[in-house]
């Protein structure tokens, strides 16, 4: 279905008193509520590279901004066995600003595969989400120096924002998932303005209908029964 479709059978039916624009800022809306979860298809992948981002950093600087068009990053992380790439007991650990001495211990034991590329955690930074018309933060706890392609961002993406008709979703079709489940996630959420049950129609939205969504989405020969890492695009 088109956005414009959504929006046509909406007025005609459901959204009693609301405008277009309204309807088209609804729809967003839910689509967000669908959509913005740590999924493998919403993985940020880079599309020049087809890794995951890299996050280039300063010395004395401990504040950065993720990546456009995500709402989240999840973790700051290594190489694999990255200590050959980089040196944890370098100098920048122990400057006075920050009053560190020592080298921190970093686990490099535990892997996180992503689309076949191994990675461990960074664990001394904090990440926040994304305000509304911005970009998550990264806060480090300790100046880490300049580097280059020693951090990656393990980051998710937040859908096209629809702000009309022309606009497409970003959720596909696949196996009728518009009719099936957000256009009656759609309905809810008219109803749910209507009838002024807003937190009953977003939990039930959250609860039942996002689930489906995804099972759709990591489906098939990529789901994890059949052993195949899932892809994120």
């Amino acid at each position: 279905m088109y956005t414009g479709e959504f929006v046509s059978w909406a007025l005609k039916r459901q959204a009693t008193g609301f405008t277009e624009p309204e309807a088209i800022n609804l729809l967003n809306i839910v689509q967000n509520a669908l959509y913005k979860y740590e999924r493998p298809q919403s993985l940020y992948v880079d599309p020049a590279t087809g890794r995951i981002p890299t996050l280039t950093t300063a010395a004395n600087t401990i504040q950065y901004d993720g990546p456009d068009n995500t709402w989240r990053v999840s973790n700051v992380l290594f190489k694999w066995q990255a200590n050959a790439d980089f040196d944890y007991g370098y100098s920048d650990y122990g400057i006075s600003d920050f009053g560190y001495v020592d080298a921190p211990p970093l686990n490099t034991r535990e892997p996180i595969n992503i689309n076949g590329n191994f990675y461990v955690p960074f664990p001394f930074v904090r990440c926040l989400d994304a305000v509304e018309g911005g970009v998550p933060q990264i806060l480090f706890s300790r100046s880490v120096g300049s580097t280059s392609g020693i951090f990656f961002l393990e980051s998710y993406m937040l859908p096209t924002q629809i702000t009309s008709k022309n606009i497409q979703l970003t959720i596909p079709d696949s196996n009728g998932a518009h009719l099936k489940y957000v256009f009656p996630a759609y309905m809810k959420a008219f109803e749910a303005f209507n009838q002024g049950n807003i937190a009953e129609a977003m939990m039930y939205i959250e609860k039942v209908i996002a689930p489906q969504i995804w099972t759709i989405m990591a489906g098939g020969a990529q789901g994890k029964r059949h052993r195949v890492t899932n892809r994120p695009y």
